[in-house]
């Protein structure tokens, strides 16, 4: 046996117990896409809205160019060695593929662009990016490598999209989105 596959069945064999079930569920619940795009319209109402846009691109980008690589190497996902006692929602049938993991490059690309724009919530997001990956692999959804691919996708389009943050013609494409935005807000509900 590889090491891969030595290192999912020590977290999701060796490690089981109905505590982890119910932790690691819940946290591939609060990793999955719709609940990072619940932060888009919290940052724009507080005002942030260049990191609102900013961050809703990050997750497109992140989904589409995750699920073409997952199409792309078509690796299978790890067969279930153990059931899990509580289903996990969000997925999906077309999600088929394990390679790399969206969860962990949504998680860690968004660690990195949120760490980078908050200061203060670096350690508590790469501790959550981090967890997100290590509940993949418990339930038995991905291997290791999955995770470790996932979060390096997601280092480099969270970096990409700092990058993107200061080029000027993205900026002035940005500015005229927000204008456009709010501007549509207004003529709709009379105020932003």
């Amino acid at each position: 046996m590889s090491w891969n596959e030595d290192l999912l069945r020590f977290i999701n064999q060796d490690m089981a117990n109905p505590g982890l079930d119910v932790f690691f569920s819940i946290l591939i619940i609060l990793g999955a896409v719709y609940v990072w795009l619940v932060l888009v319209p919290a940052l724009w109402w507080k005002g942030k809205r260049n990191e609102a846009v900013d961050l809703f691109f990050l997750i497109l980008l992140v989904l589409v160019v995750t699920t073409l690589l997952k199409f792309l190497f078509a690796s299978p996902r790890p067969e279930d060695i153990r059931e899990i006692p509580i289903p996990v929602p969000g997925y999906f049938g077309l999600d088929v593929y394990s390679f790399p993991s969206n969860h962990a490059s949504r998680a860690f690309a968004c660690a990195v662009f949120l760490s980078f724009r908050f200061k203060k919530w670096t350690v508590p997001l790469f501790v959550y990016a981090f967890l997100i990956g290590l509940a993949k692999i418990y339930v038995g959804a991905h291997y290791p490598v999955d995770i470790i691919a996932g979060a390096v996708v997601g280092l480099i389009f969270g970096f990409l999209l700092i990058w993107l943050g200061k080029y000027e013609p993205y900026v002035t494409f940005r500015a005229k989105l927000i204008e456009r935005i709010e501007g549509l807000w207004a003529d709709r509900f009379g105020s932003t």
